[in-house]
């Protein structure tokens, strides 16, 4: 069935004066916020979905699917005089009308006595999203059967149903103080893995790694710095990287690490490294910023550098050979699954790596694991100001150039406080643009674990 609202004039929201109101409008507007929607998106409703929640859908993606008991739902939406396309679903109908991969957001409002198990529901609706789609859960309080789960362990069930970057409810004493009908419900966030974005990333920084210097015969990365390698370099005509380092900061390393200075900024000249100090740089690359880490730290400490290209790694370690570095070491591994022990590092720094793992609130936990408590991370990475269209998050090519990975500002922040960090300072950085109608740029942060 298809729902066309064809009412002359704006839309006409919902009443919402008074508590109760207020509250409802607050409750939806933090869920749909979740699901990143746009324009050309379709979307699923699914379970206890009220009108509010349909009409803030419906006003931000073209089509909307409702899979619930709508005729209540229905009636507040029509409330609305809003022009809109919705197709009502039975529940039981949504795998056999909704194609595999075809949605671009599920919300799905639980309640936990209707008998679904987390698991397998969670791997319905997954499958039901394409590649980067965002699937958004709603539990309501309180918990009982088998949802009487905590967060750590739905967050579990959102990875094993082959979701990235699961988020549970942020901030919830602030969200609780501007609407108490968030008390009321436990909401998760997760993505759709991206098959492939892993490989793309490696095949293109090993081509890099074999060329002699990022002005090489191939392309160059669109991380190489202006200030010290091949010009301003552009992956689209308004999106610039460049990492900040002076000539004097580069010029007495050896040519295999100067020569291929991959990033969005510059950590290390506000990561106050000490002598002594233990650092590990994440996504290392040619080993730049590792050697400059070095020469501060100095004898008594140790500068290591993990990443997961070979070349890059054959790159660093010829250079650190050269330069004479005996305070440094190169590890072969994922940012997602660092190959070192827990509470081993007083600094941990990156430089444009962070938005090419699928996973960051994983590696956000792995730098939260290897670091001493006091330590601190200092990285500079890419962010968007709302969310990428997919056809842009599934482009090999993006996810190499540092752009198809990167994540709405406030989901970077939202999953590394989650992680455990405790934030000292965010600011923009020097690299940045758009792309379409979407803003991209580099964060500059500090954070530490408490």
């Amino acid at each position: 069935m298809t729902i066309e609202n064809n009412i002359n004039g704006e839309a006409n929201p919902i009443n919402t004066t008074g508590a109760q109101g207020e509250n409802s409008a607050g409750y939806v507007e933090v869920i749909i916020q979740k699901a990143y929607l746009r324009p050309e998106y379709a979307v699923l409703l699914s379970g206890g979905v009220s009108g509010e929640m349909l009409r803030q859908a419906a006003s931000q993606a073209y089509k909307v699917y409702l899979a619930a008991d709508a005729a209540k739902t229905i009636d507040e939406f029509n409330e609305t005089g809003m022009t809109a396309s919705v197709e009502i679903l039975q529940p039981v109908e949504v795998q056999a009308q909704i194609p595999p991969e075809s949605m671009d957001a599920v919300i799905a409002v639980i309640d936990p006595e209707n008998g679904n198990q987390p698991l397998p529901f969670m791997k319905t609706m997954a499958a039901l999203l394409r590649p980067a789609g965002r699937l958004v859960l709603v539990v309501k309080e309180p918990r009982s059967g088998s949802w009487d789960l905590d967060g750590s362990r739905l967050k579990v069930l959102m990875h094993k149903a082959d979701l990235v970057n699961v988020i549970l409810q942020s901030e919830p004493d602030k969200l609780a103080a501007h609407d108490t009908s968030i008390q009321e419900c436990f909401f998760l966030a997760g993505s759709k893995n991206v098959a492939g974005a892993r490989s793309n990333v490696r095949k293109r920084y090993q081509s890099l790694a074999e060329e002699s210097s990022c002005c090489g015969e191939t392309e160059p990365s669109c991380c190489c710095s202006s200030s010290c390698c091949c010009g301003t370099e552009e992956v689209d005509s308004t999106v610039t990287f460049n990492t900040g380092y002076s000539i004097e900061d580069i010029q007495p390393l050896p040519e295999e690490s100067a020569s291929l200075t991959l990033g969005c900024g510059n950590p290390i000249a506000r990561a106050n490294l000490q002598p002594g100090e233990q650092v590990l740089d994440i996504g290392s690359g040619a080993g730049i910023d590792v050697l400059l880490a070095a020469r501060i730290v100095g004898e008594k400490g140790k500068a290591v550098g993990v990443d997961m290209t070979p070349a890059m790694l054959e790159r660093a370690r010829l250079a650190a050979s050269k330069g004479k570095f005996s305070n440094v070491e190169f590890k072969m591994g994922h940012a997602e699954a660092l190959p070192l022990e827990d509470n081993t590092f007083d600094a941990v720094i990156s430089n444009c790596v962070i938005n090419l793992c699928e996973d960051k609130g994983k590696v956000f936990e792995e730098i939260y694991r290897v670091l001493h408590s006091g330590g601190r991370m200092v990285i500079s990475d890419i962010v968007t100001d709302g969310d990428l269209p997919l056809e842009a998050r599934l482009e090999a090519a993006g996810w190499a150039a540092c752009i198809s990975g990167a994540l709405p500002h406030t989901e970077y922040l939202g999953l590394l406080k989650q992680a455990g960090f405790s934030i000292e300072g965010v600011q923009q950085g020097i690299s940045g643009g758009t792309l379409g109608d979407t803003r991209v740029y580099s964060l500059e942060i500090t954070a530490w674990k408490p």
